[in-house]
């Protein structure tokens, strides 16, 4: 029994380390003194190497390592480094037949190196991709220990290619997606993400646009679909100074009539992650029975009955402006009409007219101001 209780502790003691991630030991592989000859580091990879050395008939001036990222994110770095009082510097580079744009460097200079220490550098906004570092002694010799960490963002991205509306993803109502936009590589930023919308009735489209700090200017615009991008429905800018913190952004448009729409967000600099919520909020009102937009497609009216309808609804240059309906009087008398109207602030014409070969004589009418 005392045997099984210490063995018992040693489990619990154990077992919460099992879950943390390690730094993995690497030693340097030479020769790495040229992108061609790269050494390959995974994520959380804690290289041993030196650098200055002659070997040779030449200086081991340089030390290349390759890593390849399976998703976009960061790249954090720390380079520690003996008391040399020489001049170092730290660069990543995109791979391009070689080395290709340079994504950042930091230089430590000779009175940094005075005693050993410790420099971090990081690089953000970098696409998924192959890059290289390269560490770079001008003068004398000495080890290093070099550790390497992708930070992948916190949000999920949106499923690319989706930067034209032939790619947009469908969005459904009631339902959250997350994305990410402004990351980059080999001279593609990611900057505009598109979403469809397929509206099966009238309506208004309502979204909410979450935000990470970024410090960026950010549009979020919603369009007909008409072999492509067609007439915009309506727009929200949210400036730099409204993303310093992260928040959510609300933007919707009304007077939808049923279509296909486009949604599209655009991030003019920077990088950084949202999560966008669609609902479409149909008509309060029953739609009358379309398209009666002509005398001739008059919908008839039966005395001491209720029809409901919408008006002003639009799509693809069309509104829906004018609702015929119409009355057959089997005995003289009189016509009345009650006309229950929303919050619309527009102006509304209610009139009667005779039925001859299309509109008659007008026999009456009145004007609703908004």
């Amino acid at each position: 029994m005392k045997t099984f209780r210490h063995l018992l502790c040693l489990c619990l003691l154990l077992f919460p380390l099992a879950g943390k991630a390690q730094w993995q030991p690497v030693q340097e592989q030479e020769d790495n003194n040229t992108p061609e000859h790269a050494q390959l580091i995974s994520n959380m990879s804690r290289v041993t190497g030196e650098l200055g050395k002659t070997l040779g008939q030449e200086r081991d001036a340089y030390d290349y390592y390759k890593i390849v990222l399976e998703d976009d994110g960061k790249v954090e770095l720390a380079w520690s480094l003996p008391a040399t009082q020489a001049h170092y510097w730290i660069e990543l580079f995109e791979a391009k037949d070689g080395l290709g744009n340079l994504r950042g460097g930091k230089h430590i200079k000779s009175e940094e190196t005075q005693s050993a220490v410790t420099h971090t550098f990081s690089c953000d906004g970098l696409a998924k991709g192959t890059y290289y570092v390269r560490l770079y002694m001008q003068q004398k010799f000495g080890g290093y220990t070099l550790d390497y960490k992708h930070v992948p963002p916190s949000l999920t991205n949106d499923p690319e290619p989706n930067d034209k509306p032939e790619t947009a993803v469908k969005l459904n109502s009631g339902k959250q997606v997350s994305g990410r936009l402004g990351y980059r590589y080999h001279d593609y930023t990611d900057k505009y993400d598109h979403y469809k919308i397929v509206l099966e009735d009238d309506g208004k489209v309502e979204l909410a646009w979450s935000l990470t700090a970024t410090q960026a200017h950010y549009w979020i615009e919603l369009y007909e679909d008409k072999d492509g991008l067609g007439s915009q429905r309506g727009s929200k800018h949210i400036s730099a100074e409204e993303t310093k913190n992260a928040a959510i952004h609300t933007f919707s448009c009304d007077g939808l009539a049923k279509g296909t729409y486009y949604v599209r967000l655009y991030m003019q600099q920077n990088f950084g992650g949202y999560t966008l919520d669609y609902k479409h909020v149909p008509s309060t009102f029953k739609n009358d029975a379309e398209s009666n937009d002509k005398p001739e497609k008059a919908v008839l009216l039966n005395s001491g009955k209720q029809v409901s309808g919408r008006l002003g609804y639009s799509y693809h240059g069309y509104t829906d402006q004018h609702d015929y309906y119409k009355v057959v009087l089997e005995d003289d008398g009189k016509v009345e009409f009650a006309w229950s109207l929303p919050a619309t602030q527009a102006h509304y014409w209610i009139e009667l007219f005779e039925a001859k070969d299309g509109l008659g004589s007008q026999r009456g009418s009145k004007h609703i101001s908004a």
